[in-house]
């Protein structure tokens, strides 16, 4: 087997490709339908994944715009007043992870660990005890804050994507 794409195959020509097709996006959502029909590629595919991975992440770095994948539809960038709201909604997503992986471990049986092991195994389940309780408490004051109100175009997204459209 070869060892030339090691990184996996390049992707920065379809990226180009895309960004000369569709320019810099909007609040508007990019259509899944016609990402594929820019590249020519199944959206299901790993490849098509790669790709708009990629793509999203230059639209960053290039123009400051944040893309957010809308379920079922495709892709938009987040409105200046989107973005604290988004972010708050990722910690917020990060902590439950957190706090889950945390009670895994605190639910962890020692008996099965080596002697020589448990006690390394047991500061960890320590740690992460505390670690859990301090992600529930960050948790519930962030929820505690109040929802900020939506914009028009977040609206029309939520809206078409509860009725599927």
């Amino acid at each position: 087997m070869s060892n030339l794409h090691r990184g996996g195959l390049p992707v920065g020509m379809e990226v180009t490709r895309l960004q000369i097709a569709l320019g810099i996006p909007t609040t508007e959502v990019i259509p899944y339908s016609k990402i594929e029909e820019v590249l020519g590629i199944n959206r299901k595919s790993v490849r098509f994944i790669s790709i708009c991975r990629e793509w999203r992440a230059r639209v960053y770095t290039e123009n400051g715009l944040k893309l957010v994948a809308v379920r079922g539809m495709g892709f938009r960038a987040l409105s200046a007043s989107e973005r604290p709201k988004h972010h708050l909604e990722d910690f917020i997503r990060g902590a439950k992870t957190m706090v889950k992986a945390a009670r895994s471990a605190s639910e962890q049986k020692f008996d099965s660990i080596p002697a020589d092991e448990r006690p390394a195994a047991i500061r960890q389940a320590e740690r992460m005890a505390r670690i859990s309780r301090a992600s529930e408490e960050d948790a519930r004051e962030l929820k505690a804050l109040p929802e900020l109100p939506l914009d028009e175009s977040e609206k029309k997204a939520r809206g078409n994507a509860k009725h599927g459209k």
